[in-house]
């Protein structure tokens, strides 16, 4: 009989690995396959309010970040054959929320990191101490969560483009977009 995530946290199991298990699961509760995505308000590089909900119908990669940050540099870097795959197809998204603390070093990231063909947003000078970064679970970057065209989750831990020069990610948001819905 398998156990259940459940069943180890209930079990005499290490602190540590329970702990483990306690934010997987609680992950999974929250941001499971076919969950609802939370919407968020955050400003964009002219000030104009960006919603999550303004891009149901279309495939959307959510990239948390912050300029200097070394694992956020290495993805976006990689982030360059995915966006080329889907450069031409206007049912793809891709949403960047820096946490940067200053608007400029925000904008010096985006340009840094030649992202500004994306849609970038700002956590409004808050770093992660803005709601979205808490509600959405946010304790390392860079952290990227797939969405649907009908706003639901598909992963809180999509593939890693890093790994494989995007592959599995391409073949992932390809998955969803030819999904039946």
């Amino acid at each position: 009989m398998a156990l259940s995530a459940k069943d180890y946290l209930d079990g005499p199991y290490s602190t540590l690995f329970k702990e483990r298990i306690r934010t997987r699961y609680e992950l999974q509760q929250k941001f499971g396959v076919g969950k609802p995505a939370i919407d968020f308000n955050l400003p964009d590089q002219s000030n104009k309010r960006v919603s999550l909900s303004q891009f149901k119908g279309k495939l959307v990669l959510l990239d948390f970040w912050y300029n200097g940050c070394p694992s956020c540099a290495s993805v976006f870097n990689a982030m360059s054959a995915v966006k080329a795959h889907f450069k031409n197809n206007a049912n793809v998204v891709f949403l960047n929320i820096s946490v940067d603390q200053t608007k400029s070093r925000w904008q010096q990231g985006i340009s840094l990191y030649k992202i500004s063909d994306d849609v970038n947003v700002f956590t409004e000078g808050k770093g992660e101490r803005h709601p979205v970064i808490t509600t959405y679970g946010i304790n390392g970057y860079p952290s990227q969560f797939l969405i649907d065209q009908q706003s639901r989750y598909v992963s809180y831990a999509p593939p890693r483009p890093e790994l494989d020069n995007g592959k599995a990610l391409i073949a992932l948001m390809e998955r969803v977009l030819s999904a039946k819905k």
